[in-house]
């Protein structure tokens, strides 16, 4: 079943079910079923059409899946943009929020782009 344009399994709870997609997180979840006064262990395939509308009306006071991506990375671009110091980190794929880098940064500094190396 698509709900709130994204495939969710009909089979499981609804809180996992709203879960599935990005930019909904179990207490999200949690919070529009008790809106609306929905269980949160009922099956997503258990509903009657109105309830499944209350749901998707719900979803919509949300941002979420493409938009949400979408946000993301202008905000990103803006930071880059303006050559701000957490741009710049972003950039070079370093951490951005005060971690220590000189002995715990190894994964990050692993998915950083090579530069041009010759090879002798």
């Amino acid at each position: 079943m698509i709900l709130g344009g994204v495939e969710v399994n009909d089979k499981k709870p609804l809180v996992f079910a709203l879960s599935a997609s990005y930019g909904i997180n179990y207490h999200k979840a949690l919070q529009l079923l008790s809106s609306i006064g929905l269980s949160s262990t009922y099956p997503l395939r258990k509903l009657n059409k109105k309830k499944i509308l209350q749901l998707e009306k719900g979803l919509t006071c949300y941002t979420q899946n493409f938009q949400l991506k979408r946000n993301l990375k202008s905000y990103l671009k803006v930071l880059r943009d303006n050559k701000s110091y957490r741009g710049i980190r972003h950039t070079y794929c370093l951490s951005v929020r005060g971690q220590r880098t000189h002995t715990n940064c190894g994964t990050q500094k692993s998915k950083r782009p090579k530069k041009n190396v010759k090879k002798k």
